[in-house]
Protein backbone atom coordinates (compact mmCIF):
# COMPACT_ATOMS: atom_id res chain seq x y z
CA UNK A 1 0.00 0.00 0.00
CA UNK A 2 1.30 3.50 -1.12
CA UNK A 3 2.34 5.65 2.04
CA UNK A 4 -0.71 7.70 3.44
CA UNK A 5 -0.65 11.25 3.83
CA UNK A 6 -0.03 12.63 7.31
CA UNK A 7 -3.40 14.21 7.56
CA UNK A 8 -5.30 11.24 7.02
CA UNK A 9 -2.73 9.12 9.85
CA UNK A 10 -3.60 12.54 12.17
CA UNK A 11 -7.51 12.39 11.67
CA UNK A 12 -7.63 8.62 12.37
CA UNK A 13 -4.90 9.36 15.93
CA UNK A 14 -7.73 12.21 16.57
CA UNK A 15 -10.42 9.86 16.61
CA UNK A 16 -8.90 7.11 18.57
CA UNK A 17 -8.89 7.21 22.41
CA UNK A 18 -5.90 5.33 23.38
CA UNK A 19 -7.08 4.95 26.88
CA UNK A 20 -9.84 2.26 25.12
CA UNK A 21 -7.78 0.80 23.32
CA UNK A 22 -5.00 -0.15 25.71
CA UNK A 23 -7.47 -1.21 28.35
CA UNK A 24 -8.56 -3.79 26.10
CA UNK A 25 -5.01 -5.48 26.41
CA UNK A 26 -4.01 -4.26 30.05
CA UNK A 27 -6.35 -3.60 33.29
CA UNK A 28 -5.90 0.06 33.13
CA UNK A 29 -7.14 1.34 36.83
CA UNK A 30 -7.29 5.26 36.83
CA UNK A 31 -5.40 7.55 39.70
CA UNK A 32 -5.11 11.27 39.34
CA UNK A 33 -5.80 12.56 35.79
CA UNK A 34 -4.02 9.29 34.51
CA UNK A 35 -4.54 5.51 34.29
CA UNK A 36 -1.84 3.17 35.21
CA UNK A 37 -1.01 -0.35 34.68
CA UNK A 38 1.71 -2.96 35.51
CA UNK A 39 3.75 -2.19 32.65
CA UNK A 40 2.67 -4.63 29.85
CA UNK A 41 6.90 -4.36 28.34
CA UNK A 42 8.91 -4.93 31.46
CA UNK A 43 6.51 -6.17 34.36
CA UNK A 44 7.99 -7.66 37.17
CA UNK A 45 5.22 -8.05 39.30
CA UNK A 46 6.62 -4.91 41.62
CA UNK A 47 3.90 -1.86 41.01
CA UNK A 48 2.11 -0.25 38.11
CA UNK A 49 4.58 1.97 36.61
CA UNK A 50 2.40 2.28 33.35
CA UNK A 51 0.62 5.38 33.00
CA UNK A 52 -1.69 6.43 30.00
CA UNK A 53 -2.58 9.45 29.15
CA UNK A 54 -6.13 10.29 28.37
CA UNK A 55 -5.57 14.32 27.41
CA UNK A 56 -2.35 13.60 25.81
CA UNK A 57 -3.43 10.55 23.95
CA UNK A 58 0.29 8.89 24.48
CA UNK A 59 1.61 5.88 27.25
CA UNK A 60 4.78 5.97 29.17
CA UNK A 61 6.55 3.54 31.60
CA UNK A 62 8.63 5.34 33.94
CA UNK A 63 10.63 2.05 34.37
CA UNK A 64 11.83 0.75 30.90
CA UNK A 65 11.03 4.24 29.05
CA UNK A 66 8.23 2.20 27.11
CA UNK A 67 6.25 4.80 25.23
CA UNK A 68 4.21 5.81 22.43
CA UNK A 69 0.88 6.93 20.47
CA UNK A 70 -2.06 3.88 19.51
CA UNK A 71 -0.39 2.83 16.37
CA UNK A 72 2.88 2.69 18.48
CA UNK A 73 1.29 0.16 20.83
CA UNK A 74 -0.52 -1.91 18.02
CA UNK A 75 2.87 -2.30 16.69
CA UNK A 76 5.46 -2.74 19.42
CA UNK A 77 3.07 -4.91 21.99
CA UNK A 78 0.63 -6.33 19.21
CA UNK A 79 2.86 -7.42 16.86
CA UNK A 80 0.74 -5.37 14.02
CA UNK A 81 2.54 -3.82 10.87
CA UNK A 82 1.92 -0.39 10.88
CA UNK A 83 -0.81 -0.56 8.13
CA UNK A 84 -1.97 -3.41 9.90
CA UNK A 85 -2.38 -0.97 13.32
CA UNK A 86 -3.56 2.04 10.84
CA UNK A 87 -5.94 0.19 9.36
CA UNK A 88 -7.47 -1.27 12.43
CA UNK A 89 -7.94 2.21 14.30
CA UNK A 90 -9.30 3.41 10.97
CA UNK A 91 -12.04 0.66 10.97
CA UNK A 92 -12.95 1.15 14.54
CA UNK A 93 -12.91 5.35 14.20
CA UNK A 94 -15.45 4.70 10.98
CA UNK A 95 -12.88 5.95 8.28
CA UNK A 96 -12.49 4.47 5.14
CA UNK A 97 -8.91 3.93 4.64
CA UNK A 98 -8.09 3.76 1.07
CA UNK A 99 -6.52 1.31 -1.52
CA UNK A 100 -3.55 3.69 -2.45
CA UNK A 101 -2.55 7.18 -1.35
CA UNK A 102 -4.06 8.64 -4.78
CA UNK A 103 -7.36 7.79 -3.84
CA UNK A 104 -7.01 10.15 -0.65
CA UNK A 105 -7.36 13.84 -1.45
CA UNK A 106 -6.35 16.30 1.91
CA UNK A 107 -8.06 19.10 -0.12
CA UNK A 108 -11.21 17.48 -0.21
CA UNK A 109 -11.47 17.76 3.76
CA UNK A 110 -10.10 21.32 3.66
CA UNK A 111 -12.59 22.10 1.00
CA UNK A 112 -16.19 20.18 3.53
CA UNK A 113 -14.70 22.66 6.17
CA UNK A 114 -14.75 25.54 3.63
CA UNK A 115 -18.61 24.96 2.65
CA UNK A 116 -19.83 24.12 6.26
CA UNK A 117 -18.54 27.24 7.67
CA UNK A 118 -19.92 29.05 4.99
CA UNK A 119 -23.42 27.36 5.26
CA UNK A 120 -22.80 28.12 9.20
CA UNK A 121 -22.97 31.84 8.25
CA UNK A 122 -25.22 31.87 5.89
CA UNK A 123 -27.72 30.36 8.27
CA UNK A 124 -27.01 32.68 10.97
CA UNK A 125 -27.40 35.78 9.03
CA UNK A 126 -30.99 34.10 7.73
CA UNK A 127 -31.81 34.24 11.66
CA UNK A 128 -30.67 37.16 12.39
CA UNK A 129 -32.67 39.27 9.37
CA UNK A 130 -35.91 37.43 11.11
CA UNK A 131 -38.17 39.64 12.80
CA UNK A 132 -39.86 39.34 16.56
CA UNK A 133 -43.42 37.67 14.44
CA UNK A 134 -41.41 35.19 12.18
CA UNK A 135 -42.36 31.59 13.14
CA UNK A 136 -38.34 30.66 13.82
CA UNK A 137 -38.13 33.48 16.34
CA UNK A 138 -41.23 32.38 18.05
CA UNK A 139 -40.11 28.91 18.04
CA UNK A 140 -36.93 30.17 19.60
CA UNK A 141 -38.67 32.17 22.54
CA UNK A 142 -41.18 29.41 23.09
CA UNK A 143 -38.29 27.27 23.84
CA UNK A 144 -36.67 30.23 25.87
CA UNK A 145 -33.63 29.61 23.65
CA UNK A 146 -31.99 33.38 24.04
CA UNK A 147 -29.31 35.20 22.12
CA UNK A 148 -26.23 34.12 24.49
CA UNK A 149 -27.11 30.13 23.53
CA UNK A 150 -27.82 31.08 20.15
CA UNK A 151 -24.83 32.58 19.86
CA UNK A 152 -23.02 30.06 21.26
CA UNK A 153 -24.47 27.11 19.32
CA UNK A 154 -23.96 29.27 16.23
CA UNK A 155 -28.12 28.62 15.30
CA UNK A 156 -29.57 29.50 12.42
CA UNK A 157 -32.25 29.74 10.05
CA UNK A 158 -32.82 27.98 6.21
CA UNK A 159 -35.52 29.87 4.22
CA UNK A 160 -38.30 28.51 2.76
CA UNK A 161 -37.07 29.49 -0.66
CA UNK A 162 -36.09 26.88 -3.03
CA UNK A 163 -32.21 27.26 -3.53
CA UNK A 164 -31.13 30.59 -1.40
CA UNK A 165 -27.77 28.39 0.02
CA UNK A 166 -26.53 26.77 -3.34
CA UNK A 167 -27.05 29.98 -4.81
CA UNK A 168 -24.74 31.41 -1.94
CA UNK A 169 -22.19 28.83 -2.24
CA UNK A 170 -22.03 28.83 -6.08
CA UNK A 171 -21.35 32.88 -5.41
CA UNK A 172 -18.79 32.25 -3.07
CA UNK A 173 -16.69 30.91 -5.66
CA UNK A 174 -17.70 26.87 -4.21
CA UNK A 175 -17.98 24.53 -7.02
CA UNK A 176 -21.12 22.48 -7.73
CA UNK A 177 -19.95 19.11 -7.54
CA UNK A 178 -18.65 20.22 -4.21
CA UNK A 179 -21.42 21.21 -2.76
CA UNK A 180 -23.30 18.21 -4.12
CA UNK A 181 -20.96 16.44 -1.90
CA UNK A 182 -21.99 17.56 1.36
CA UNK A 183 -25.43 17.32 0.92
CA UNK A 184 -25.80 20.72 1.50
CA UNK A 185 -27.95 20.42 -2.44
CA UNK A 186 -29.60 17.52 -3.93
CA UNK A 187 -30.57 17.09 -7.36
CA UNK A 188 -34.65 16.72 -8.41
CA UNK A 189 -35.50 13.74 -11.40
CA UNK A 190 -35.87 16.86 -13.45
CA UNK A 191 -32.13 17.71 -13.07
CA UNK A 192 -32.91 20.85 -10.93
CA UNK A 193 -30.88 21.68 -7.94
CA UNK A 194 -32.14 22.77 -5.03
CA UNK A 195 -31.13 23.13 -0.45
CA UNK A 196 -31.60 20.29 1.33
CA UNK A 197 -32.48 22.22 4.30
CA UNK A 198 -35.70 24.59 4.02
CA UNK A 199 -37.72 26.56 6.61
CA UNK A 200 -35.92 24.94 9.58
CA UNK A 201 -33.78 25.85 12.88
CA UNK A 202 -30.53 24.89 11.87
CA UNK A 203 -28.02 23.57 14.70
CA UNK A 204 -24.22 23.33 13.14
CA UNK A 205 -23.11 19.77 14.53
CA UNK A 206 -19.14 20.15 15.29
CA UNK A 207 -16.66 17.07 16.00
CA UNK A 208 -14.14 17.43 18.63
CA UNK A 209 -11.94 19.90 17.16
CA UNK A 210 -14.84 22.42 16.64
CA UNK A 211 -14.79 22.26 12.88
CA UNK A 212 -18.52 22.11 12.13
CA UNK A 213 -19.30 18.39 10.22
CA UNK A 214 -22.54 18.27 9.31
CA UNK A 215 -25.98 19.94 10.47
CA UNK A 216 -29.31 19.37 12.03
CA UNK A 217 -32.91 20.86 11.23
CA UNK A 218 -35.47 21.16 12.86
CA UNK A 219 -38.74 21.81 11.21
CA UNK A 220 -41.17 25.36 12.19
CA UNK A 221 -44.29 24.53 10.97
CA UNK A 222 -46.06 21.22 11.02
CA UNK A 223 -44.05 19.78 8.53
CA UNK A 224 -42.09 16.14 8.92
CA UNK A 225 -39.60 14.62 9.49
CA UNK A 226 -39.40 17.12 12.51
CA UNK A 227 -35.80 16.89 12.30
CA UNK A 228 -33.20 15.98 9.36
CA UNK A 229 -29.81 15.59 10.03
CA UNK A 230 -26.72 15.87 7.05
CA UNK A 231 -26.12 12.81 4.67
CA UNK A 232 -23.49 11.39 5.76
CA UNK A 233 -20.13 12.19 4.00
CA UNK A 234 -16.10 11.75 4.38
CA UNK A 235 -16.50 14.38 7.42
CA UNK A 236 -19.84 13.32 8.88
CA UNK A 237 -21.09 9.62 10.11
CA UNK A 238 -24.30 9.96 12.44
CA UNK A 239 -23.37 7.19 14.61
CA UNK A 240 -20.15 8.68 15.81
CA UNK A 241 -20.92 12.43 16.62
CA UNK A 242 -22.61 13.74 19.23
CA UNK A 243 -24.02 17.30 19.91
CA UNK A 244 -22.70 19.62 22.06
CA UNK A 245 -19.71 17.35 22.69
CA UNK A 246 -17.10 20.55 21.61
CA UNK A 247 -19.44 23.03 23.30
CA UNK A 248 -18.67 21.00 26.64
CA UNK A 249 -14.88 20.78 26.22
CA UNK A 250 -15.03 24.10 25.44
CA UNK A 251 -16.73 24.87 28.86
CA UNK A 252 -14.89 22.72 30.84
CA UNK A 253 -12.00 21.12 30.34
CA UNK A 254 -12.07 18.43 32.90
CA UNK A 255 -15.67 17.40 32.81
CA UNK A 256 -16.44 14.90 35.65
CA UNK A 257 -19.55 13.13 34.11
CA UNK A 258 -21.68 13.57 30.82
CA UNK A 259 -26.04 13.74 30.32
CA UNK A 260 -26.27 12.40 27.19
CA UNK A 261 -30.34 13.30 26.03
CA UNK A 262 -32.08 13.02 23.19
CA UNK A 263 -32.46 16.45 21.70
CA UNK A 264 -30.77 19.67 20.06
CA UNK A 265 -32.80 21.78 22.51
CA UNK A 266 -32.35 19.68 25.30
CA UNK A 267 -28.77 20.30 25.07
CA UNK A 268 -28.99 24.02 24.82
CA UNK A 269 -31.39 24.35 27.77
CA UNK A 270 -29.39 22.54 29.80
CA UNK A 271 -26.50 24.40 28.88
CA UNK A 272 -27.98 27.33 30.01
CA UNK A 273 -29.38 26.53 32.80
CA UNK A 274 -26.56 25.10 34.55
CA UNK A 275 -25.76 21.66 33.46
CA UNK A 276 -22.65 22.05 30.48
CA UNK A 277 -22.25 19.01 30.14
CA UNK A 278 -24.79 17.88 28.05
CA UNK A 279 -24.88 15.88 24.72
CA UNK A 280 -27.00 14.48 22.44
CA UNK A 281 -26.82 11.79 20.25
CA UNK A 282 -28.38 12.69 16.43
CA UNK A 283 -31.54 11.44 16.91
CA UNK A 284 -30.24 7.56 16.75
CA UNK A 285 -29.72 4.96 19.55
CA UNK A 286 -26.15 5.17 21.56
CA UNK A 287 -23.92 2.98 19.81
CA UNK A 288 -20.56 2.11 20.91
CA UNK A 289 -18.63 4.95 19.09
CA UNK A 290 -20.83 7.24 20.94
CA UNK A 291 -19.26 5.84 24.41
CA UNK A 292 -15.85 5.89 23.06
CA UNK A 293 -15.74 9.17 22.31
CA UNK A 294 -17.60 9.95 26.09
CA UNK A 295 -15.54 7.93 27.42
CA UNK A 296 -12.24 9.83 26.02
CA UNK A 297 -13.66 13.10 28.62
CA UNK A 298 -14.72 10.80 31.32
CA UNK A 299 -15.80 7.69 33.45
CA UNK A 300 -19.00 8.92 34.74
CA UNK A 301 -22.34 8.62 32.66
CA UNK A 302 -25.79 9.23 33.35
CA UNK A 303 -28.06 8.39 30.27
CA UNK A 304 -31.47 10.11 30.16
CA UNK A 305 -34.82 9.14 28.56
CA UNK A 306 -38.76 9.51 28.61
CA UNK A 307 -40.38 7.35 30.73
CA UNK A 308 -42.88 5.57 28.10
CA UNK A 309 -42.36 2.80 26.45
CA UNK A 310 -40.07 4.07 23.43
CA UNK A 311 -37.90 5.39 26.85
CA UNK A 312 -37.27 2.27 28.16
CA UNK A 313 -36.54 0.23 24.69
CA UNK A 314 -34.26 2.82 24.23
CA UNK A 315 -32.57 2.56 28.30
CA UNK A 316 -32.39 -0.93 27.00
CA UNK A 317 -30.29 -0.46 24.03
CA UNK A 318 -28.15 1.75 25.69
CA UNK A 319 -27.59 -0.07 28.44
CA UNK A 320 -26.65 -3.21 25.99
CA UNK A 321 -23.92 -0.65 23.91
CA UNK A 322 -22.25 0.17 27.40
CA UNK A 323 -21.73 -3.65 28.62
CA UNK A 324 -18.32 -4.25 27.00
CA UNK A 325 -17.10 -0.71 28.49
CA UNK A 326 -17.79 -1.84 32.49
CA UNK A 327 -14.67 -1.09 34.44
CA UNK A 328 -14.22 -0.73 38.11
CA UNK A 329 -13.01 2.89 37.42
CA UNK A 330 -16.61 3.78 35.28
CA UNK A 331 -19.97 4.98 36.53
CA UNK A 332 -23.38 4.70 34.16
CA UNK A 333 -26.43 5.55 35.52
CA UNK A 334 -29.96 5.90 33.73
CA UNK A 335 -32.39 8.58 34.33
CA UNK A 336 -36.22 8.46 33.16
CA UNK A 337 -38.33 11.67 33.22
CA UNK A 338 -41.80 11.69 33.35
CA UNK A 339 -43.42 10.32 30.27
CA UNK A 340 -44.46 12.87 27.70
CA UNK A 341 -41.80 14.99 29.76
CA UNK A 342 -38.13 16.19 28.59
CA UNK A 343 -35.09 18.65 29.64
CA UNK A 344 -35.59 21.33 27.69
CA UNK A 345 -39.95 21.19 28.77
CA UNK A 346 -39.07 20.46 32.42
CA UNK A 347 -36.28 23.63 33.17
CA UNK A 348 -38.99 26.04 30.98
CA UNK A 349 -41.93 24.65 33.20
CA UNK A 350 -40.49 23.95 36.47
CA UNK A 351 -36.93 25.63 36.83
CA UNK A 352 -33.11 23.81 37.03
CA UNK A 353 -34.08 22.90 40.53
CA UNK A 354 -36.38 20.35 39.42
CA UNK A 355 -34.62 18.72 36.71
CA UNK A 356 -31.29 18.31 39.52
CA UNK A 357 -33.92 16.67 41.65
CA UNK A 358 -34.72 14.05 38.61
CA UNK A 359 -31.32 13.91 38.35
CA UNK A 360 -29.96 13.00 41.85
CA UNK A 361 -32.52 9.93 41.83
CA UNK A 362 -30.97 8.63 38.16
CA UNK A 363 -30.71 4.89 38.94
CA UNK A 364 -27.21 3.32 39.16
CA UNK A 365 -26.65 0.70 36.06
CA UNK A 366 -25.68 -2.36 38.70
CA UNK A 367 -29.31 -1.75 39.89
CA UNK A 368 -31.32 -0.93 36.50
CA UNK A 369 -29.47 -4.19 35.40
CA UNK A 370 -30.92 -6.40 38.09
CA UNK A 371 -34.41 -4.71 38.57
CA UNK A 372 -34.78 -5.46 34.81
CA UNK A 373 -34.57 -9.27 35.56
CA UNK A 374 -36.28 -9.47 38.82
CA UNK A 375 -39.36 -7.00 37.48
CA UNK A 376 -42.67 -9.51 37.99
CA UNK A 377 -40.64 -12.13 39.34
CA UNK A 378 -43.00 -14.83 41.41
CA UNK A 379 -40.48 -17.17 43.85
CA UNK A 380 -41.26 -20.63 41.34
CA UNK A 381 -38.19 -22.62 40.53
CA UNK A 382 -39.03 -21.91 37.30
CA UNK A 383 -39.10 -18.15 37.08
CA UNK A 384 -35.79 -18.04 38.85
CA UNK A 385 -34.11 -20.20 37.00
CA UNK A 386 -35.27 -18.54 33.91
CA UNK A 387 -34.13 -15.10 35.63
CA UNK A 388 -30.98 -16.09 36.07
CA UNK A 389 -30.45 -17.25 32.73
CA UNK A 390 -30.98 -14.24 30.92
CA UNK A 391 -29.09 -12.46 33.63
CA UNK A 392 -26.23 -14.89 32.55
CA UNK A 393 -26.87 -14.37 29.09
CA UNK A 394 -27.18 -10.46 29.57
CA UNK A 395 -23.98 -9.52 30.77
CA UNK A 396 -21.54 -11.85 29.56
CA UNK A 397 -20.16 -9.29 27.63
CA UNK A 398 -19.14 -7.40 31.06
CA UNK A 399 -15.36 -7.60 30.60
CA UNK A 400 -13.83 -9.33 34.20
CA UNK A 401 -13.64 -6.75 36.80
CA UNK A 402 -14.42 -6.52 40.33
CA UNK A 403 -18.42 -4.86 39.44
CA UNK A 404 -18.69 -8.31 37.21
CA UNK A 405 -18.27 -9.83 40.25
CA UNK A 406 -19.82 -8.40 43.01
CA UNK A 407 -23.08 -7.85 40.00
CA UNK A 408 -23.52 -11.83 39.97
CA UNK A 409 -22.92 -12.30 43.76
CA UNK A 410 -25.59 -9.80 44.85
CA UNK A 411 -28.03 -10.82 42.10
CA UNK A 412 -27.54 -14.32 42.97
CA UNK A 413 -28.82 -13.61 46.83
CA UNK A 414 -31.37 -12.15 45.66
CA UNK A 415 -32.47 -14.81 44.06
CA UNK A 416 -31.29 -17.10 47.00
CA UNK A 417 -28.83 -19.04 45.51
CA UNK A 418 -25.11 -18.93 43.55
CA UNK A 419 -23.87 -18.92 40.45
CA UNK A 420 -20.11 -19.55 38.94
CA UNK A 421 -18.29 -16.83 38.59
CA UNK A 422 -16.77 -16.87 34.60
CA UNK A 423 -13.17 -17.80 34.69
CA UNK A 424 -10.51 -15.31 34.01
CA UNK A 425 -8.43 -15.91 30.98
CA UNK A 426 -4.83 -16.26 31.98
CA UNK A 427 -2.73 -14.33 29.93
CA UNK A 428 0.31 -15.21 28.45
CA UNK A 429 3.14 -12.75 29.19
CA UNK A 430 5.28 -11.51 26.36
CA UNK A 431 9.00 -10.59 26.28
CA UNK A 432 9.55 -7.54 24.75
CA UNK A 433 12.84 -5.96 23.66
CA UNK A 434 12.54 -1.71 24.33
CA UNK A 435 14.75 0.44 22.25
CA UNK A 436 16.42 3.43 24.19
CA UNK A 437 15.01 6.99 22.66
CA UNK A 438 17.21 9.48 21.63
CA UNK A 439 16.74 12.68 23.21
CA UNK A 440 18.06 16.39 21.73
CA UNK A 441 16.54 19.10 24.46
CA UNK A 442 18.77 19.12 27.31
CA UNK A 443 17.76 22.81 28.69
CA UNK A 444 15.33 22.32 31.96
CA UNK A 445 14.07 25.57 30.60
CA UNK A 446 13.05 24.60 27.06
CA UNK A 447 11.71 21.02 28.64
CA UNK A 448 9.04 23.16 30.81
CA UNK A 449 8.18 25.25 28.31
CA UNK A 450 7.33 22.21 26.02
CA UNK A 451 5.57 20.65 28.95
CA UNK A 452 2.89 23.93 29.12
CA UNK A 453 2.83 23.66 25.72
CA UNK A 454 1.84 20.09 25.44
CA UNK A 455 -0.69 20.27 28.61
CA UNK A 456 -3.20 22.82 27.32
CA UNK A 457 -3.35 22.60 23.42
CA UNK A 458 -5.41 25.07 21.85
CA UNK A 459 -5.02 27.74 24.53
CA UNK A 460 -1.03 28.87 23.79
CA UNK A 461 -0.14 32.14 22.08
CA UNK A 462 2.25 30.09 19.85
CA UNK A 463 3.57 33.21 18.09
CA UNK A 464 5.90 33.19 21.56
CA UNK A 465 8.10 31.02 19.85
CA UNK A 466 8.77 33.27 16.86
CA UNK A 467 12.48 32.92 17.59
CA UNK A 468 13.06 29.65 17.09
CA UNK A 469 13.60 28.37 14.30
CA UNK A 470 13.69 25.17 12.14
CA UNK A 471 16.74 26.15 10.50
CA UNK A 472 19.23 27.03 13.46
CA UNK A 473 22.15 25.32 14.17
CA UNK A 474 21.23 24.26 17.77
CA UNK A 475 19.09 21.32 17.85
CA UNK A 476 17.57 22.08 20.82
CA UNK A 477 15.75 25.10 19.21
CA UNK A 478 15.28 23.07 15.50
CA UNK A 479 13.56 20.70 18.08
CA UNK A 480 11.12 23.04 19.33
CA UNK A 481 10.25 24.67 16.11
CA UNK A 482 9.27 21.75 14.81
CA UNK A 483 7.36 20.87 17.63
CA UNK A 484 5.43 24.41 17.78
CA UNK A 485 5.44 24.43 13.91
CA UNK A 486 2.70 21.14 13.56
CA UNK A 487 1.10 22.27 16.73
CA UNK A 488 0.26 25.68 14.43
CA UNK A 489 -1.07 23.35 11.82
CA UNK A 490 -3.14 21.28 14.67
CA UNK A 491 -4.90 23.57 17.46
CA UNK A 492 -6.05 20.58 18.87
CA UNK A 493 -2.89 18.80 18.69
CA UNK A 494 -1.51 16.11 21.04
CA UNK A 495 1.32 13.91 22.54
CA UNK A 496 0.24 11.41 20.61
CA UNK A 497 0.02 13.12 17.00
CA UNK A 498 3.48 14.92 17.31
CA UNK A 499 5.19 11.24 17.83
CA UNK A 500 3.41 10.15 14.85
CA UNK A 501 4.89 13.09 12.90
CA UNK A 502 8.47 13.45 14.27
CA UNK A 503 9.42 9.85 15.46
CA UNK A 504 12.97 10.75 15.83
CA UNK A 505 11.53 13.39 19.04
CA UNK A 506 9.57 10.56 20.05
CA UNK A 507 12.22 10.70 23.27
CA UNK A 508 12.05 14.38 24.16
CA UNK A 509 7.96 14.24 23.57
CA UNK A 510 7.34 11.36 25.83
CA UNK A 511 9.20 12.72 28.56
CA UNK A 512 8.34 15.90 28.79
CA UNK A 513 4.20 14.62 28.28
CA UNK A 514 4.85 12.21 31.23
CA UNK A 515 5.42 15.05 33.76
CA UNK A 516 2.32 16.57 36.30
CA UNK A 517 1.45 19.96 35.02
CA UNK A 518 3.96 22.93 36.39
CA UNK A 519 1.33 25.83 36.19
CA UNK A 520 -2.44 26.39 35.70
CA UNK A 521 -4.47 27.11 31.96
CA UNK A 522 -5.01 30.74 33.61
CA UNK A 523 -1.36 31.84 33.83
CA UNK A 524 0.75 29.55 30.82
CA UNK A 525 1.30 31.93 28.39
CA UNK A 526 2.82 34.20 31.25
CA UNK A 527 4.87 31.60 32.28
CA UNK A 528 5.91 30.53 28.80
CA UNK A 529 6.73 34.03 27.77
CA UNK A 530 8.80 34.87 30.81
CA UNK A 531 10.72 31.30 30.75
CA UNK A 532 11.78 32.70 26.76
CA UNK A 533 13.06 35.26 28.03
CA UNK A 534 15.16 33.46 30.49
CA UNK A 535 16.24 31.10 28.37
CA UNK A 536 17.55 33.57 25.62
CA UNK A 537 19.27 35.73 28.98
CA UNK A 538 20.59 32.62 30.47
CA UNK A 539 22.25 31.21 27.30
CA UNK A 540 23.68 34.35 26.59
CA UNK A 541 21.81 34.05 22.92
CA UNK A 542 21.84 37.17 21.25
CA UNK A 543 17.52 38.19 21.08
CA UNK A 544 18.31 41.02 18.38
CA UNK A 545 16.90 38.89 15.75
CA UNK A 546 14.36 37.60 18.14
CA UNK A 547 13.42 41.70 18.72
CA UNK A 548 14.18 42.87 15.21
CA UNK A 549 11.35 40.41 14.15
CA UNK A 550 8.88 41.16 16.58
CA UNK A 551 9.76 45.22 15.65
CA UNK A 552 9.18 43.72 11.54
CA UNK A 553 5.29 42.52 12.73
CA UNK A 554 4.19 44.88 14.49
CA UNK A 555 4.33 43.17 17.85
CA UNK A 556 7.27 44.74 19.75
CA UNK A 557 6.00 46.36 23.13
CA UNK A 558 8.08 49.48 24.15
CA UNK A 559 9.65 48.03 26.84
CA UNK A 560 11.29 45.65 24.45
CA UNK A 561 11.91 48.57 22.01
CA UNK A 562 14.05 50.19 24.48
CA UNK A 563 15.83 47.37 24.91
CA UNK A 564 16.59 46.90 21.28
CA UNK A 565 18.04 50.26 21.47
CA UNK A 566 19.73 50.07 24.03
CA UNK A 567 21.69 46.84 22.69
CA UNK A 568 22.07 48.31 19.61
CA UNK A 569 23.93 51.54 21.31
CA UNK A 570 26.09 48.90 23.18
CA UNK A 571 27.64 47.83 19.97
CA UNK A 572 27.18 50.85 17.60
CA UNK A 573 30.35 50.72 16.38
CA UNK A 574 30.13 47.23 15.45
CA UNK A 575 26.62 47.61 13.10
CA UNK A 576 25.92 46.96 9.80
CA UNK A 577 24.22 49.78 7.66
CA UNK A 578 21.13 47.87 7.97
CA UNK A 579 21.25 47.45 11.64
CA UNK A 580 22.04 51.28 11.96
CA UNK A 581 19.22 52.24 9.75
CA UNK A 582 17.37 49.92 12.43
CA UNK A 583 18.48 52.01 15.33
CA UNK A 584 17.04 55.25 13.52
CA UNK A 585 14.11 53.75 13.16
CA UNK A 586 13.50 53.47 16.94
Amino acid sequence: MAQLPRDFIQRVLDSTDIVSLIDSHVSLQKRGKDHWALCPFCDDGSKPSFSVSQHKQFYYCFKCRASGNAISFLTDHQGQTFMDALEFLATNAGIEIPKNSNSINNEDFKIFDKINDLAVKFFQKNLSEQSESSSVYKYLKSRNIEGKSSQNFSLGYATKSWDDLCKYLLKEGISREDILKTGLIKTSDKGKDYDFFRNRLMFPIRNRRGQVIGFGGRVIENEEPKYLNSAESLVFKKNRELYGLYESIEQNRNINKILVVEGYTDVIALFAGGFPYAMATLGIATSKYHLENILKITNEVVFCFDGDQAGSDAARRAVEVTLPFINDNRKFNILFLPEGQDPASIIEEHGTNKFEEYLSKSVVLSKYIQDSFLAGNDDSIETKANAMRSFQNFIKSIPPSNFKTLLIEDFSSKLGFKVDEEIQPSIKKKSFTIKENETFIESTILKKILAVVLDFPGRINLDLFSYFDVKSQIKEEETIAKIIEFCKSAPNYNAGQLIEEYPELKGDITSIAAGENIVSEAKANEYIEESINFYLKKENISNHAYLQKKLMDGDITEKEKIELKKSLLEKFEALDDQEKELLKSL
